[in-house]
């Protein structure tokens, strides 16, 4: 019997725009040793889903797809990750104050120009969202909606200034600081900035002693 594709790990999403969500399905820090999160393509599944990008019916119909198209939907985890690391380094780069380089940009708009080649209006009562004309074969649908998102954060000039990256030691994820002051320092307070306080403390106590 095939085993299912899809995986069980929850995500955390705390960035604030589903870019910067998938930007975070790397624990630890680039620079150091990260921690991959999407180790099959039903990790991607999985992440989609939780971002609620994707419906349950989607990710049921392409997970059973993926099971007969195996090297397809490598390929396209392969290329999800290239799209999450582009999209990282541009950020990254914007942050600290580094031209972005045109190879992850090219990664952007290639993804980019695949997902507005199968977006669509949908009516909803009184007004319209966006939706995707997608098929059962479409395996690289969750990126669709994380690329459109990416484009639209880095083409806003009132958020994009916003966006951080964690002071936490050894952490690399990204967010959106809309706190009213923007004075934000880390991704999850109960996770990097307590750590950061205990490490505080613990110096305070060596000073004192």
């Amino acid at each position: 019997m095939t085993e299912p594709l899809t995986g069980t790990k929850v995500f955390e999403f705390v960035g604030g725009d589903p870019c910067l969500d998938f930007v975070n399905t790397v624990g630890g820090s680039r620079e150091g040793v990260p921690r991959e999160n999407l180790h099959a393509y039903g990790d991607l599944l999985s992440w989609a889903a939780q971002a609620h990008l994707i419906s349950d019916q989607d990710r049921k119909s392409l997970e059973a797809f993926a099971i007969r198209d195996r090297l397809r939907s490598a390929e396209v985890l392969g290329r999800a990750i290239k799209l999450r690391e582009a999209v990282y380094q541009t950020l990254y780069r914007l942050i600290t104050q580094k031209p972005a380089d045109e190879r992850d940009l090219a990664t952007i708009n290639l993804e980019l120009a695949t997902a507005l080649a199968h977006a669509k209006l949908v009516a909803e009562q009184k007004t319209f969202t966006w939706g995707w004309d997608a098929r059962v074969s479409d395996l690289d649908l969750p990126l669709w909606p994380v690329v459109r998102s990416a484009a639209e954060l880095l083409s806003n000039s009132d958020q994009l200034p916003l966006v951080r990256h964690c002071h936490g030691e050894g952490c690399g994820w990204l967010f959106l600081d809309q706190t009213k002051n923007h004075s934000r320092r880390w991704c999850v307070m109960k996770d990097c900035g307590n750590r950061a306080k205990v490490r505080r403390h613990r110096a305070k106590q060596r000073d004192l002693s």
